[in-house]
């Protein structure tokens, strides 16, 4: 049993971010590109506690709805790979930016084999983050990897993270 019930945490993520979607008003037009830089342990139901590095591309070009392309791209301890492609909102709470993202994303768990029933992954997450500078931002998030319950194979990965964020 994990020390940390993140099962018990991923409707309340789901639901915080529909909340701030509906309810926080959008950021200040933005169009620069943003690059996240995050590090935190994989919480998930293996319980390793393994970190988890991970990149971002933030694109500050408006798609559709206020969202915006992101791709990210994230590795573990033991050489698991993830990359994904999805959208992101940018709202603000006071000085904080809150950024609800969905991805669809490709998952190899690094165990040396390559099994196509966990290819298919589903990357959902928000993060909570604060200006350093008129560029610089830190700040604190949460994402949930799985498939949906697809198939019985789920990357399963729960990780709280610590970030920092370059606007050009």
């Amino acid at each position: 049993m994990p020390l940390f019930p993140c099962t018990r945490l991923q409707p309340l993520v789901a639901g915080a971010a529909v909340l701030l979607a509906l309810a926080a008003p959008p950021a200040l037009a933005d169009d620069r590109t943003a690059y996240l830089l995050s590090i935190g342990p994989d919480l998930g139901s293996s319980g390793s506690r393994d970190p988890v590095f991970t990149a971002e591309v933030r694109s500050g070009r408006t798609v559709w709805a206020g969202l915006r392309p992101i791709y990210s791209f994230s590795v573990t301890e033991h050489g698991g790979v993830l990359g994904g492609v999805g959208l992101y909102g940018d709202y603000r709470l006071g000085a904080a930016r809150i950024t609800p993202n969905f991805s669809v994303a490709l998952y190899q768990d690094g165990r040396g084999g390559f099994e196509s029933r966990e290819l298919l992954q589903f990357r959902t997450g928000i993060d909570v983050m604060f200006p350093v500078t008129t560029n610089v931002s830190v700040g604190v998030g949460y994402f949930h990897v799985s498939n949906a319950g697809i198939t019985n194979r789920s990357a399963d990965i729960d990780v709280v993270r610590l970030s920092v964020l370059w606007r050009y």
